[in-house]
Order: structure tokens, then sequence, then C-alpha cells
């Protein structure tokens, strides 16, 4: 299901091959399975900056635990 607002700036375009591409584009990369507050933490393993330590995610914890995914380029 694509979300209201990705519809709405989808349906915004003016061209409609664009809005093609873009619902294309939307509907066959959005992951269906997503991570919402409170779900339990991936099996993934992280490697420490400046260490050849890794980190797991899913390892027991005394404090939470925030996940931002996201690109910053």
């Amino acid at each position: 299901m694509l979300d209201p607002r990705d519809r709405a700036y989808v349906e915004a375009q003016a061209d409609p091959h664009v809005r093609e591409v873009m619902l294309c584009a939307l509907t066959t990369y959005r992951m269906a399975d997503v991570l919402a507050v409170g779900d339990p933490v991936p099996a993934l393993s992280l490697a420490r900056l400046g260490s050849d330590e890794a980190v797991r995610l899913d390892a027991p914890r005394d404090r939470p635990l925030v996940l931002i995914f996201g690109s910053y380029t």
C-alpha cells in the first residue's frame, strides 16, 4: 500500500510519464516489512569506528537502543 503522502506527491506531478516512473519506483522498492517502535532489534553486527570490534545490535542492553536508518549524502 502506498503512503498517502507519497501518493499526493506523485499525483501533484504534471507530467504523466514522471508520475508513472515515480509510482513504479515507490511500489517496487518500498519494503512492506518495516520496523516499528517497540519491534525487536534485527540481528545485525556493525563495525565500531576506529576499532576492529563489532557490535551486535540484538545483544542484551541495560539501556534503550535507537536505530536511525537514512542517507546523509
